[in-house]
């Protein structure tokens, strides 16, 4: 849970969806570097970026449900 400089917790609420969509892009796209670099499969970066997207929405899930019990 974030905090404010003085200790204090901060709720943070607000849609997060457009910054998680951003950030699966600037992964997917520096992993599909990696794989030009190594002639890796190209679907690697898009399965990685994947990854960390489904684990970016299940955090967020939890949260919520934190939130609203």
């Amino acid at each position: 849970m974030p905090y404010s400089s003085e200790g204090q917790h901060v709720d943070v609420e607000g849609n997060r969806t457009p910054e998680i969509l951003v950030k699966f892009l600037v992964l997917a796209g520096l992993l599909y570097l990696v794989t030009r670099v190594f002639y890796w499969g190209e679907w690697i970066p898009f399965a990685g970026a994947s990854v960390y997207l489904q684990y970016r929405q299940r955090q967020e899930s939890d949260r919520h449900e934190y939130h609203r019990n």
